[in-house]
């Protein structure tokens, strides 16, 4: 078990700490808040193709940088620090282990590289954020792929490009693409404590999805526990 950071990491820290600080200072942070989308597009882009950071723990294979948590939680411990407002978390963290972990090979091939440079800000659409148990209750997908059900929490589900969701179907539960424009969905805005992340309600009604691919009970674990962590991570740098 590795105890204290490497050189490299401890630079690392250095590198997306001077960024946080240049781009996203705490009186941008105030204004970012009080509008509708909550994050700077053009600093969202310089941090995707500039540093690369959302992909810093996705394949290498798949046109990200091929790292793994405790790089990725240096980030997030930074981003905490300064109160980052952007789609981080979703994107990058919950829709990118999502579709690396359960997506068939062609759909890892179109949408991790979209998702490691940030050209994709996706988010994923969980009916449960208590355990992992719990995921797919009340979101089911019928024999002709419409999904109905609704999910009460979404992290930046308003500003994403595309909604990533984990859903029961006849084939077990499995993960769905769709967009956020498609028929039957509803996208309502909620109110959040935390004002650096803006949440949504989501509704589908007999929406057309796509099935990525399928999720075992064993790697939702897996995807739930890197989840937790990547997100203690942001909380620690938050209480700084």
């Amino acid at each position: 078990m590795q105890e204290t950071f490497t050189e490299d990491q401890s630079q690392f820290r250095e590198v997306v700490r001077k960024f946080l600080g240049d781009q996203s200072p705490m009186t941008a942070v105030r204004e970012l808040q009080e509008t509708e989308s909550g994050f700077d597009a053009k600093v969202w882009q310089s941090l995707g193709q500039n540093l690369g950071l959302p992909g810093t723990h996705l394949p290498e294979a798949y046109g990200g940088l091929g790292f793994g948590p405790i790089e990725l939680g240096i980030i997030l411990e930074e981003m905490g620090r300064s109160l980052y407002c952007g789609p981080f978390l979703s994107s990058a963290v919950m829709a990118g282990y999502a579709v690396s972990l359960f997506a068939d090979e062609a759909s890892r091939q179109a949408l991790i590289p979209e998702l490691s440079s940030g050209d994709l800000r996706a988010t994923l659409v969980l009916d449960s954020l208590d355990r992992p148990e719990q995921v797919g209750k009340t979101l089911a997908v019928d024999t002709a792929n419409h999904l109905t059900g609704r999910a009460e929490i979404v992290i930046d589900g308003l500003t994403a490009n595309e909604l990533f969701v984990m859903a029961e179907s006849p084939e077990g539960l499995g993960l769905y693409q769709v967009s956020p424009g498609a028929e039957g969905v509803n996208l309502q805005a909620r109110e959040s404590i935390d004002l650096t992340r803006k949440l949504s309600r989501v509704v589908f009604d007999h929406t057309p999805v796509q099935r990525l691919g399928r999720v075992d009970p064993a790697g939702l674990q897996r995807f739930w526990n890197l989840a937790c962590v990547a997100l203690s991570h942001e909380m620690i740098g938050g209480a700084q």
